[in-house]
């Protein structure tokens, strides 16, 4: 059996029979058809807000339109005179845009005035994953040009619940997003008196950002404290941050890093380094046998429970709005329609009825493919491939090295590698098993998880309990 991932993708206990192995069906047993309607996120959040977050360097990005270039340049200075750079190059035909990016334009020089504005190249490189090609050399003079400068900023698109008490600050895994976390804040802000804060990651459901398919550690816990710090300035409150999978290793990055400064607590969920490590090589393969199309997103919802990635519908309809999109562009193809729908086999209660309509829903359904539109991954995880190694190499070294209380929550013991068992025996971390659960722990069983998280917030002494909850203290 293959080793199980920790990308937030597949479940940590053995796959479910006709569950994950490639090319299997699951059939589902007789009874009362199930809603796969998507459920908004009003249902579970109390707001929804975009924060905006200045660009790494700071620098301005100045942009010199003429009738067929588009110039992108970043100001820089030397110790002669002031130049530019140029960071992107776009071409404009037919009022559209087509990007030639990653391109990087090295320019000598840039004056500028009222009529006419000049453009000194001294060397032009189109840089790509496959060659460094020289493009051009000379002076370009532009009249009646367009010249304007703004300073870029990223948009983190954020959900929240709460109004006082200290923040839980909750970071998704790979390929999910902040939604993914809907029922669990449902349920937290019934156990404890708390803020939650659950943030769309870099590349992930609506964060709009310069470079997406920049994945790596270091950027994305810097995003983490950028984004808290443009939350709450220099006076943060107390903040746990809990992180899934990927997340887990991104905040445990964060705080590592000390990105966090007012952090409380640090929770990781289902992530281990060894076992991780070990996955990653399986993990294309995975990535491969995934539906690469929906018809709906009801139909991405019905696979991932049936092919048991989140066992938890409820948590399902709202979570997989935020992986899936609308295609760009509607696609034509007829074959298109078995990736769709793949791995599934559905049995209502009138069996015989389906039986008899099954032969004229795929004639429709080879039909309607031609005009419908579709709705793909919003990420393609399978091109993050050179960050993964990053993310969780060294990771067990990291936490147990945090200086903050520590909760580790599994799906089950035998995620366990050699340094954190060593770890756990010496007390430098509370764990918790919780069994019956899919990889996505927190969206498989809410309550469980809940219920962990608020334990060990209120034997921490982070925040008090609610009238209508009990905590039960664990003994690890």
């Amino acid at each position: 059996m293959e080793k199980q991932l920790h990308l937030n993708l597949l479940s940590s206990r053995p796959p479910m029979p006709g569950g994950l192995q490639s090319g299997s069906k699951m059939r589902m047993g007789p009874g009362r058809k199930r809603d796969f309607s998507p459920v908004p996120w009003s249902q579970y959040f109390e707001t929804m807000e975009d924060i905006e977050v200045k660009n790494d360097n700071g620098k301005d990005i100045s942009f010199l339109f003429t009738n067929k270039l588009l110039f992108v340049f970043s100001s820089c200075s030397t110790s002669n005179a002031p130049s530019w750079i140029v960071s992107d190059l776009l071409f404009i035909t037919h009022h559209e845009m087509e990007s030639q990016a990653p391109t990087m334009l090295l320019v000598s020089k840039l004056n500028k005035s009222c009529c006419s504005t000049t453009v000194t190249i001294t060397c032009i490189f189109v840089l790509s994953a496959w060659n460094l090609s020289y493009l051009y050399k000379g002076s370009l003079v532009v009249t009646s040009a367009a010249f304007s400068t703004l300073t870029f900023s990223h948009t983190f698109r954020i959900y929240s619940s709460g109004s006082y008490g200290p923040v839980l600050l909750l970071l998704h895994g790979g390929g999910h997003s902040a939604l993914s976390w809907a029922v669990f804040t449902a349920v937290i802000c019934t156990r404890i008196n708390c803020r939650v804060v659950a943030v769309d990651l870099r590349g992930h459901g609506d964060t709009k950002v310069k470079n997406c398919e920049d994945l790596s550690a270091e950027t994305m816990a810097k995003d983490v404290g950028k984004v808290v710090e443009a939350l709450y300035g220099e006076n943060a409150p107390p903040i746990v941050m809990i992180g899934h999978s990927m997340g887990g290793a991104i905040a445990v990055h964060t705080a590592a890093a000390n990105h966090v400064p007012s952090l409380l607590g640090l929770c990781v969920i289902d992530v281990v380094e060894g076992t991780a490590m070990d996955a990653l090589n399986s993990m294309q393969n995975f990535l491969r046998s995934r539906p690469k199309t929906f018809k709906s997103v009801e139909n991405a919802i019905e696979w991932s429970v049936k092919s048991g990635q989140i066992r938890n519908i409820e948590s399902a309809r709202v979570s997989m709005v935020g992986q899936v999109k609308k295609c760009e562009e509607p696609m034509s193809s007829p074959g298109v329609s078995k990736c769709i729908g793949e791995g599934i086999i559905e049995e209502e209660e009138e069996e015989e009825e389906e039986g008899e309509s099954n032969h004229k829903r795929k004639k429709e359904d080879d039909t309607e493919v031609i005009t419908a539109i579709l709705f793909t991954w919003r990420i393609e995880l399978a091109k993050t491939e050179k960050y993964w190694d990053g993310w969780f190499r060294g990771l067990s070294a990291l936490f147990l090295s945090c200086p903050v209380p520590k909760l580790l929550l599994l799906a089950g013991v035998d995620r366990l590698d050699k340094e954190l068992t060593i770890g756990q025996m010496q007390g430098k971390f509370q764990m918790q098993v919780l069994p019956q659960c899919g990889h996505a722990v927190h969206e498989d069983a809410p309550e469980k998880v809940a219920e962990a998280l608020a334990t060990f917030m209120v034997r921490h002494k982070f925040t008090e309990a609610k009238e209508n909850f009990q905590c039960v203290f664990p003994a690890c």
